[in-house]
């Protein structure tokens, strides 16, 4: 494991709420830090459009709808973010 990556993976599990932590899938929030990473662009012409913001939202729900196991942002120590 990476330094860097380790410092990362905590940043994220600092960044997410608590309350859904452990109620949502590694996938969905995975999704979500993904696109709002990129919303949050300095350069406007790296940020997505709507449409692909709200792709990978409702993405997203569609993967935490469908998610079967009990993987949450605490079970990837190694999360590359």
């Amino acid at each position: 494991v990476h330094t860097s990556s380790f410092m990362e993976a905590e940043r994220l599990k600092e960044a997410v709420d608590p309350s859904i932590r452990y109620s949502c899938s590694y996938a969905s929030i995975r999704t979500v830090v993904d696109i709002t990473l990129k919303c949050l662009s300095e350069d406007p012409a790296l940020r997505p459009s709507v449409e692909d913001v709200i792709w990978h939202l409702q993405y997203s729900a569609q993967v935490q709808d469908g998610s079967t196991t009990n993987s949450h942002v605490d079970d990837y120590p190694d999360l590359h973010i």
